[in-house]
């Protein structure tokens, strides 16, 4: 029996130490000019840039129990984000949102 748990546990440690690593990354603590060569790329980077801004504008919002992108469609908020980020490279892309979210409620009140 000790034979065989010893064996079990020498395959799952060769088994761990042969998985892929996988590592996370976000846009959101990429600069702007990572973020404009992302879109400018296309391909896989881009879609992969379209897809965490609408995904953390959603949750930005949510977040803050805030409706502000009520009629504002995705082109347009990509848009803003590639206008603020060409004009602030050095910032942060996340940066974007933030300011447009501030930007559109000052414009409902």
């Amino acid at each position: 029996m000790r034979k065989t748990k010893t064996a079990a546990l020498a395959l799952c440690i060769g088994m761990t130490l042969s998985m892929p690593a996988w590592a996370v990354s976000t846009f959101g603590d990429r600069s702007c000019g990572q973020w404009i060569a992302a879109r400018t790329e296309g391909g896989v980077a881009g879609v992969a840039a379209l897809n965490w801004l609408t995904g953390f504008a959603s949750g930005y919002v949510i977040g803050r129990d805030i409706d502000p992108f009520k009629g504002v469609d995705v082109d347009t908020i990509l848009l803003y984000t590639d206008n603020y980020c060409r004009a602030n490279p050095l910032n942060l892309a996340v940066n974007a949102i933030v300011y447009l979210v501030a930007d559109l409620q000052k414009r409902r009140q």
